[in-house]
């Protein structure tokens, strides 16, 4: 009986060790909590510690460092390809133009409360046509856009956006034409109200290739608290022999 009974005892002492043992193993101390800004910490550029100061960098005002200048191989930058000749737009000028300044008599007296000519430049593959069904493509160097199929008589257009107040002058199209068609190209204003207004035209001309031609003058003075305008273009033909290459709207700013 007292053999029984001390044997109990040492099996309950061997159990609380046990049980001491495996209490001291599990009590470790607590991994300290990773906060919300170690998860995510922005990445430090390598040999950077700390944020650099104004004036540090290239595209700050203040910076006085070298300029490394872009190295852009022909075609690479756009994804176009090709290497096409530019074209000479300023042959075309044998004289001084309506809508440069050197071409304006000095007694107009429609330039006397305006500034010197300004220009909104648009590329021809900048604009889109209204109707889906409408296909184009451009000449290979990305900036002349002929239609490809669908209707020729469809639109191509772009919101048109000068400073208000400013006074439309001039519309200059350049394009490339080898057909017995001409191309059309138009500002249009549109009133919110179902009103559209067509303000000026000018249309390609010839069958000579690349040309330039200018509408007569307009005169008209941006109103934007009434209307929208908008850069139109009708190819009326498809195939590349008609290109859109650009449309230039020369405007003066009130003095």
């Amino acid at each position: 009986m007292k053999h029984k009974r001390l044997l109990m005892i040492l099996m309950t002492m061997v159990g609380i060790a046990a049980l001491g043992g495996a209490a001291f193993v599990v009590a470790e101390p607590p991994a300290p909590e990773v906060s919300s800004a170690t998860l995510y910490r922005e990445p430090q550029p390598a040999g950077l510690s700390e944020m650099p100061v104004a004036g540090a960098m290239p595209d700050e005002d203040g910076y006085a460092g070298p300029v490394v200048e872009a190295q852009i191989e022909g075609g690479e930058a756009s994804g176009e390809g090709g290497a096409a000749a530019p074209v000479d737009w300023e042959a075309f000028f044998t004289e001084p133009q309506p809508d440069e300044d050197a071409g304006v008599a000095a007694d107009d007296v429609s330039i006397h409360a305006w500034s010197n000519f300004y220009y909104l430049n648009v590329t021809g593959t900048a604009l889109r046509p209204r109707d889906s069904t409408v296909t184009w493509d451009n000449d290979g160097t990305g900036g002349c856009l002929y239609q490809t199929g669908g209707s020729t008589l469809e639109i191509f257009n772009i919101h048109l956006h000068i400073p208000p107040g400013s006074r439309i002058d001039y519309l200059r199209l350049y394009y490339y034409d080898t057909s017995s068609n001409s191309s059309i190209a138009w500002v249009t204003t549109y009133d919110n109200e179902g009103g559209v207004d067509d303000l000026i035209n000018v249309s390609s001309s010839g069958s000579g290739g690349y040309g330039t031609m200018l509408s007569p003058y307009l005169g008209h003075v941006v109103d934007y608290a009434s209307d929208s305008y908008v850069l139109n273009w009708r190819s009326n033909q498809t195939g590349n022999s008609m290109r859109l290459c650009g449309l230039r709207v020369a405007y003066r700013l009130p003095n």
